[in-house]
């Protein structure tokens, strides 16, 4: 077989190689990304399971209406603090996300550009 032909399966199969890593990257930060945020979603209806629960024995325990009164201000302050934890938690899951999918594309195109220059090089040559 020639080696020009043989230099240019070599470098197809190469391509191939590098854009199934790249895809398979791609697609793992985003797969990681949804297991993440499926774990938030779990927590966040345990939250408000466990606050549903919490107002129940509220009101099966409470004597007067101004025991339920300050139980559902406690309650609903302690809901609103894990629901804004819960919600910086997503922020912060979608800037490293949003992280991540930079600098894969980055990573791709300072590899494109790199090929480029070496194809320039060697078409020179």
């Amino acid at each position: 077989m020639n080696s020009t032909i043989r230099d240019q399966i070599e470098q197809i199969n190469s391509s191939a190689n590098k854009a199934y890593g790249n895809s398979r990257h791609f697609f793992d930060i985003g797969l990681r990304s949804y297991e993440q945020l499926l774990s938030r979603q779990f927590d966040t209806v345990t939250t408000l399971m466990d606050h549903g629960v919490a107002q129940m024995k509220l009101y099966s325990d409470a004597k007067d209406l101004r025991e339920v009164v300050s139980g559902q201000v406690t309650l609903n302050r302690e809901l609103a603090d894990k629901l804004l934890n819960s919600s910086r938690e997503l922020v912060n899951l979608s800037s490293e996300t949003r992280d991540a999918y930079r600098a894969w594309f980055d990573a791709g195109v300072a590899e494109a550009r790199d090929n480029m220059e070496q194809a320039v090089e060697k078409a020179a040559a």
